[in-house]
């Protein structure tokens, strides 16, 4: 979100919003607010959505019914119904949004991805991602979205589609937690949620 409010800078009076009014405060914007109260002011045209992400959807719906354009952190959606439902709503009502696949816009990316046109037909391809990813609990817990492949791997499964086209078929072969404790701002914390997976396209 720090970092969303920072691309900003200059560009549009920026408004912050946090279920911690602290952490928005801190986050020097133009102006804080509360959640309910960004949803409900006429004049904030457009969301970014940077929270955690088992609440990516219900916010991303509540731009939409409420008549502003987002961007939403990636993943989406819990489900690919409920991105459905969004992405449907959003287009009856005139709004703009979209999932942030930052990869796309790295210029080595981008070069990669003109190439590919010169290689004549590709029959295999290997996307890999690593991070150690210990900046918030949250990343590592299922009930709040957490795990490499919300966190890493949706980069890789969005890449793929960009460079080759629509899957056929996306089969996991492997997952596991290798690290059942991470170590969070000084202190070691439990984490349930797979942090290495392989899946086959």
């Amino acid at each position: 979100g720090a970092r969303h409010l920072a691309a900003f800078h200059g560009l549009a009076e920026r408004v912050a919003a946090d279920l911690d009014p602290a952490r928005a405060a801190a986050a020097a914007a133009d102006s804080v607010a509360t959640v309910d109260a960004v949803f409900a002011d006429p004049h904030i045209a457009a969301i970014v959505i940077a929270a955690p992400t088992a609440a990516h959807a219900a916010l991303a719906w509540r731009a939409v019914v409420s008549g502003k354009h987002f961007l939403c952190e990636k993943p989406f959606g819990a489900d690919a119904a409920s991105a459905r439902r969004i992405a449907a709503e959003a287009c009856r009502r005139g709004a703009i949004g979209r999932v942030g696949y930052l990869y796309r816009f790295a210029p080595a990316i981008r070069a990669a991805r003109a190439a590919l046109g010169r290689l004549g037909r590709v029959e295999t391809a290997h996307f890999h991602i690593a991070a150690p990813g210990d900046r918030a609990a949250w990343k590592h817990r299922r009930e709040t979205g957490g795990g490499v492949a919300n966190e890493l791997v949706s980069h890789m499964l969005d890449l793929a589609a960009w460079f080759l086209g629509p899957m056929r078929d996306c089969a996991v072969v492997s997952k596991e937690r290798a690290r059942p404790r991470r170590l969070i701002g000084g202190v070691s914390v439990a984490a349930d949620a797979d942090d290495r997976v392989r899946a086959r396209l």
